[in-house]
């Protein structure tokens, strides 16, 4: 789909390859182990991604039977054990993703898919003419899972550090910053606009 607006991406060869491990299932209010400690970030290069370092940790993955809104998809609860990894702090800029195709003369083509009305449709654009307006601090959008790895291939090229896109187990346990709750921030779906850009 090329819909995928947060790009993050993780250099694991910089800090150590990242890994995860299955344990026991715990009380998911207390499976959170991660260590607070203060925030470091770096550059790779000039106009690479600002990354911030992760420490390890281990958290519950999933939602119990009794959460609000559960999808049947996101059980059972069960801990999942991180390696310290980096991460980029902001997702990828359209400015960012305007540097990678001018230096490798990339083309992602000339249709973008998006989700309106409740459903999924095609359009003319990419990521240059997603068909609203932009600027290059915006994140960038109208790119599907191909154009994102051509460009961690770049990055891993250009700087000599491997760089990849997250896994779903690191992303989340990056994002709920040490919450416990449905959501990082906390169990109300319906205050999701205070937080995020959600697709309703």
């Amino acid at each position: 789909m090329r819909n995928l607006l947060a790009l993050f991406i993780i250099p694991f060869c910089l800090i150590g390859a990242s890994a995860q491990a299955q344990v026991p299932a715990q009380d998911k209010a207390k499976a959170f182990r991660a260590t607070p400690k203060a925030r470091k970030t770096f550059r790779d290069c000039a106009d690479c991604p600002q990354m911030v370092v992760i420490r390890s940790g281990s958290f519950a993955m999933g939602s119990p039977d009794s959460e609000v809104g559960r999808g049947k998809d996101e059980g059972p609860v069960h801990t999942v054990a991180i390696a310290t990894f980096a991460l980029s702090e902001t997702e990828i800029t359209r400015g960012q993703f305007a540097k990678f195709v001018k230096q490798t003369k990339y083309s992602t083509g000339d249709k973008c898919w998006t989700y309106e009305g409740g459903k999924f449709g095609e359009h003319d654009g990419n990521w240059s003419k997603p068909g609203y307006a932009q600027d290059n601090k915006h994140p960038v959008a109208c790119i599907n899972w191909d154009d994102a790895q051509a460009y961690v291939n770049w990055l891993s090229r250009k700087t000599g550090k491997k760089y990849r896109l997250p896994t779903e187990a690191e992303w989340e346990y990056a994002a709920r910053s040490n919450t416990s709750t449905a959501r990082y921030w906390g169990d109300n779906p319906d205050a999701a606009c205070r937080y995020g850009n959600a697709a309703d």
